[in-house]
């Protein structure tokens, strides 16, 4: 897949705005890419972390309490249904339902998108198969 090319040409560098490029890597999708940012069909973004989803069920040995958090976490931020201001909170007894409301709310903290907690979802589930055998 060709590489975008971005200049300077751009008319918001004037104003010290984040250069963007439209680049059409199919017929239906349109990206927004960032300054330097590679394009990556959201369809592929999207196959791989599904993939993820599923791959994490088949792994040898199960991973420790805070990767099941995390990976919790990342998944619930991941697809955003319900979003977190939303989300149904737990009660008082329930510790793990508070433990994942936790571990979700340090990922919305950290303020990262959907798109990028999918990429970090899939990224720590590939190292976990590594880990734990697949």
């Amino acid at each position: 897949m060709p590489k975008p090319v971005v200049d300077g040409n751009s008319p918001y560098t004037a104003i010290n705005l984040i250069r963007i490029r439209f680049a059409i890597t199919s017929p239906l999708t349109c990206h927004v890419l960032k300054f330097g940012q590679e394009i990556q069909p959201r369809q592929s973004r999207g196959l791989a972390f599904q993939r993820a989803v599923n791959d994490i069920r088949d792994l040898k040995a199960r991973p420790t309490a805070d990767e099941l958090l995390e990976l919790y976490a990342l998944y619930k931020q991941g697809i955003q249904d319900p979003p977190f201001a939303f989300a149904q909170r737990p009660g008082a007894f329930d510790l793990l339902g508070q433990a994942k409301i936790t571990a979700w709310k340090k990922v919305v903290d950290e303020r990262l998108t959907a798109e990028q907690a999918q990429e970090t979802y899939v990224v720590l589930v590939n190292s976990l198969k590594v880990k734990y055998g697949f």
